[in-house]
């Protein structure tokens, strides 16, 4: 807790409009009589009779994060943002005055004359007067990310810090989904490489496609020998249609004695012709066998041509495979610096205070990983949940995180929803200097009542 003389002292609260408070209903709070050991200030009264209004007006004009839109702090009737909060600081009065567009700070010059402070921009003048605002969360009902969000909000810088964090989780995603992306065309690539007899025996595969291969003389001589087949195979078709004609030519002879002489021409000469062919043939008739070996010389060629290509495919697959895989590796690294970045900018905002920390959840697998704000309890192995914490617990980390950041004002709504041990805390805490304002539901109370106490029960 903060020295007396660095603590800021009440002097007046004027609430004009601020969510329930309006003009024509506003809320006046004279703390000037609240004694020096009375710092618990009880908000009481039956619904509708602004306690939530007033204490979160006040936690506002401190500078606490409400978590709240702007505009549904506006009084719907005025469609306005308009109260007071008074007091002193050492030995210098100071206004902080809340309206619709800003919040301005005002330093005491007279009797009855106020100026603006301009030793900082108005947020700076209004967390260095009040110190962080404790706005006790009932963090017992939350998990997860939202846990941190009320650190933040609470400790942090507000927007400036959830912004940073979306940032950097946007880029974490993306990444990770990148990666993601390549992992599955390397294992895509990996399984079509894995299935190919030839990257099976890849040594071999190697060493037989050592030096690149060529087939064009080869491929002139076979389609050479094949012209020459099918050359030789319409000779002996041919060959065949004269020996037909011959044989008919013996069977009309009879029948045609007229053309005798003719056709014993025409056969002489059809004779002669066939033993010239038969004479070509028997010249000739190594071609069937070179067509044959030459053939299977060139089916074994082709074969090899065509895992040639194959392989030089394989080799393609295997680069775009360790180009994949060091992409993949390069985004896990990146991924990991990301993933430092977040922590850090996570922890930044929150008390430091030791055993606390926050585990945010990156990635488009977040889904099941540990996430929110965590507590290492004193004499405890491992540490919680927050909101796991027993009562007492949870009334010890807060009284730990309270002292830690100097924290004077405290704001809790439905104290009575809070056991005896948080009661202790808050006594305490109020023993030491600090001050807690608090509602409490009263339904005999027609009005708001606001009573200074030193000490609940």
């Amino acid at each position: 807790m903060e020295k007396e003389t660095d603590k800021f002292i009440l002097t007046e609260y004027d609430g004009k409009s601020f969510r329930g408070i309006s003009k024509n209903d506003s809320v006046f709070i004279d703390f000037s009589k609240m004694r020096k050991n009375q710092g618990f200030v009880e908000l009481t009264g039956k619904q509708g009779t602004k306690k939530s209004s007033t204490l979160l007006g006040i936690a506002y004009a401190m500078g606490a994060e409400l978590g709240i839109d702007k505009k549904r702090l506006f009084n719907s009737i005025d469609n306005d943002l308009d109260e007071e909060l008074v007091g002193k600081k050492g030995n210098q009065e100071y206004k902080v005055e809340v309206g619709p567009s800003r919040i301005l700070v005002k330093r005491k010059v007279g009797d009855d004359k106020w100026k603006a402070a301009d030793d900082d921009t108005p947020a700076a003048m209004v967390k260095n007067l009040f110190g962080p605002v404790g706005l006790f969360p009932d963090i017992q009902k939350m998990k997860g990310r939202q846990e941190i969000e009320v650190m933040q909000n609470m400790f942090g810088r507000g927007e400036e810090a959830s912004r940073k964090m979306q940032k950097l989780e946007a880029e974490y995603d993306k990444k990770f989904a990148d990666r993601r992306d390549i992992n599955r065309d390397a294992n895509l690539l990996k399984g079509a490489l894995e299935v190919e007899p030839l990257f099976q025996n890849y040594e071999s595969s190697l060493k037989k496609f050592d030096k690149p291969i060529s087939a064009e003389k080869e491929k002139r001589a076979y389609e050479d020998i094949v012209k020459k087949k099918n050359d030789y195979e319409k000779y002996v078709s041919a060959l065949d249609d004269l020996k037909d004609a011959a044989k008919q030519t013996d069977d009309e002879i009879e029948n045609l004695e007229i053309k005798l002489k003719a056709l014993k021409e025409s056969k002489k000469e059809l004779d002669e012709r066939v033993v010239k062919g038969n004479k070509w043939l028997d010249e000739n008739k190594s071609i069937i066998k070179e067509h044959a070996a030459i053939e299977k010389d060139w089916l074994n060629l082709s074969q090899t041509l065509t895992q040639y290509e194959k392989w030089k495919d394989i080799l393609k697959k295997e680069a775009q495979l360790v180009s994949k895989q060091e992409e993949s590796q390069t985004l896990t690294a990146e991924l990991d610096e990301l993933n430092e970045k977040i922590l850090k900018a996570t922890n930044d905002c929150l008390p430091k205070v030791k055993g606390l920390t926050a585990k945010v959840a990156t990635g488009i697998d977040k889904n099941g990983k540990p996430e929110g704000m965590f507590y290492l309890v004193p004499g405890k192995k491992q540490e919680q949940p927050i909101h796991e914490l027993s009562e007492t617990e949870n009334a010890d980390m807060w009284c730990v995180i309270w002292e830690e950041m100097g924290t004077q004002f405290i704001f809790i709504e439905n104290m009575p929803s809070f056991g005896d041990s948080m009661v202790t805390t808050l006594n305490q805490f109020v023993k030491n200097g600090g001050t807690v304002f608090y509602t409490q539901m009263d339904r005999a109370k027609e009005e708001l009542s606001v009573t200074f106490k030193s000490k609940i029960d």
